[in-house]
């Protein structure tokens, strides 16, 4: 029998699916907007369904998604879709947003590495005016992402969290917080990878490295 999920449920296995694992509620709280215990009780729903197994993994608690998890969400993103009657914009938005994956990946490549004499190396941030231009692209490509993502969540809402936490990001990097581009939990780079994986399987498509 096919199980049906709520959207908000689906909301707690989107994050498991894309991360396969959580030891940890509050990223699933920053990812949904969910308050705790509705992510608690969508676990413990989950896992009487079979659609996660809760177990110890070195000396803690890890909830998991199965194989009947991972279809469950699959066949959620299908709904979704044929929901919005609106698929081929959706997947246009997708194919819009992979290129501007391209385009941050090679910055945020610059920004931890430099070309001198043909040679990389480690870019140690002494160099202000090769980092300024740096963040000036990102900020422009943020620009370009919002637009795409403010298209797609017109028509799917649950993208609407992440124009809030990218922007966050962005606001800390202005105000010159640099750790939020990469080493911070909410860094541009670690809400972009999730928005990424979140893309890529309602598209349907596989992560090209």
């Amino acid at each position: 029998m096919e199980l049906q999920i709520k959207e908000k449920e689906f909301l707690v296995l989107n994050h498991l699916d894309i991360f396969r694992s959580i030891m940890d509620i509050d990223p699933v709280h920053g990812s949904t907007g969910l308050r705790s215990e509705e992510i608690v009780a969508c676990l413990l729903k989950f896992k009487e369904e079979g659609i996660v197994v809760k177990e110890m993994y070195e000396g803690r608690e890890r909830w998991k998604i199965t194989p009947m998890g991972n279809k469950v969400a699959n066949s959620y993103r299908q709904f979704i879709l044929a929901k919005t009657g609106q698929k081929e914009a959706i997947i246009k938005k997708c194919e819009e947003f992979e290129d501007l994956n391209v385009n941050l990946k090679e910055l945020v490549t610059n920004w931890q590495m430099k070309i001198i004499d043909g040679i990389p190396i480690i870019n140690d941030h002494s160099d202000p005016e090769y980092d300024s231009a740096i963040l000036k692209q990102i900020f422009d490509l943020h620009e370009n992402v919002i637009k795409t993502l403010e298209e797609m969540a017109s028509i799917i809402l649950m993208y609407k969290n992440y124009i809030k936490r990218l922007d966050l990001a962005i606001k800390k990097l202005r105000e010159g917080e640099f750790n939020y581009l990469i080493k911070n939990k909410d860094s541009y780079h670690n809400v972009w990878f999730e928005l990424h994986e979140s893309i890529l399987k309602l598209w349907g498509r596989e992560r090209m490295e």
